[in-house]
């Protein structure tokens, strides 16, 4: 179980790095936005607050646009949401264009 966690670890941490260093044009982060609206990981009415964290991060580290800004835009506004909602949501998956 051990070795299993530490895999896991390891993933995500390749994950972070590669969102990290993914440039995210504007455009790019507003089409996943909406698809996550149409993936219904995002209700619509919680839009103007995602867009509002993307194009205003409260944290330094999230001023570059890049993946990892736009999912910490996504994870800001999900922190009001009930844990076993955010569990499910944050499982899906998009392509980056």
């Amino acid at each position: 179980m051990l070795s299993q966690v530490s895999s896991f670890r390891a993933r995500k941490d390749a994950e972070i790095a590669a969102m990290r260093i993914r440039e995210l044009p504007p455009a790019h982060a507003h089409h996943l936005m909406v698809e996550a609206i149409r993936a219904n990981v995002l209700p619509a009415s919680r839009l103007p607050k995602v867009m509002e964290s993307w194009e205003e991060p409260k944290h330094e580290e999230f001023v570059p646009r890049t993946a990892w800004s736009l999912f910490n835009a996504f994870t800001e506004v999900q922190k009001g949401s009930p844990a076993r909602a955010n569990g499910r949501k944050s499982q899906a998956q998009f392509s980056l264009p």
